[in-house]
């Protein structure tokens, strides 16, 4: 076969199977490998190869399915005159959203976070579009634990989710948010951090960093907050991602600023919070 015959071989099955292109494309690579150099071929073995290309086809395709609950980004391809969008996630699973967008706002190839609630059947997989924050409320509803209210929450697609919370009751204890944070980073299968909330900056953008984080003092002036600390790789966290997520929790331009001592600390300008304890 020559390539624009396995391009349009590949594009027919994939369509059939509701599969992703590049597993079709591999399976059918697979076969004819499988036959080449053979003289010919009988209609039963035809038939038999048939059935063997399908069914590697649907185990791989079944192979990258997401799970319910697991959170996925699509690339919207296209979008039905009842409002439902089409497109493929990363992992090349191509996905139904029944509804787009309640107000009708979603482009095409705009890329969204949808939440897998329910799988219909293997060959057309449909999404509920159902949106990171609702996804956490639910999360944090059946979860055991203290009873939280959520203020705020922010998130970097597929990379790390802060979430600004307070205690109805009690405040939560230091255990008690490591627990929660560990249940909520395996079900959203990437990093989340609790923030206890609070309505002076300060407070807030300190409870916004990692708790592990050794933090001299915050200064806030006016929307900008300088952090001291000497542990700079930790307040930052990969590709800044910690600054970058209490930035948008507090709405604070944030600078980061090593110093060794708390008196150094002190000594670059009026500390607003110092050490705790």
């Amino acid at each position: 076969m020559h390539k624009a015959e396995i391009e349009r071989f590949v594009e027919v099955i994939a369509l059939e199977e509701s599969a992703s292109p590049e597993v079709v494309r591999q399976a059918v690579l697979h076969m004819l490998d499988r036959y080449e150099g053979a003289e010919g071929v009988s209609r039963k073995d035809y038939k038999k190869a048939q059935s063997m290309l399908r069914q590697e086809i649907r185990e791989s395709q079944k192979a990258i399915m997401p799970h319910v609950g697991e959170i996925l980004t699509m690339r919207v391809e296209r979008i039905a005159a009842n409002g439902s969008a089409e497109g493929r996630t990363e992992h090349g699973v191509r996905i139904v959203l029944p509804q787009a967008d309640q107000h009708g706002r979603r482009r095409t190839h705009q890329t969204i976070a949808v939440t897998v609630a329910s799988a219909q059947s293997e060959k057309n997989l449909a999404i509920v579009s159902e949106g990171v924050d609702a996804a956490i409320t639910r999360l944090f509803a059946t979860s055991e634990g203290p009873d939280l209210r959520l203020r705020s929450i922010t998130r970097i697609p597929g990379r790390g989710t802060l979430i600004g919370v307070a205690g109805t009751f009690h405040d939560p204890s230091d255990a008690e948010i490591a627990a929660i944070e560990l249940r909520m980073s395996v079900a959203l299968k990437e990093d989340v951090r609790l923030a206890r909330w609070s309505e002076h900056l300060e407070d807030l953008l300190r409870g916004a960093l990692p708790h592990e984080a050794d933090v001299f003092g915050v200064e806030v002036q006016g929307r900008r907050a300088t952090v001291y600390t000497d542990d700079m790789r930790t307040v930052l966290g990969p590709g800044a991602l910690h600054t970058r997520l209490a930035s948008m929790l507090t709405g604070l331009h944030i600078e980061v600023r090593k110093v060794s001592t708390l008196a150094e600390a002190c000594g670059c300008g009026e500390v607003k919070q110092s050490a705790a304890g």
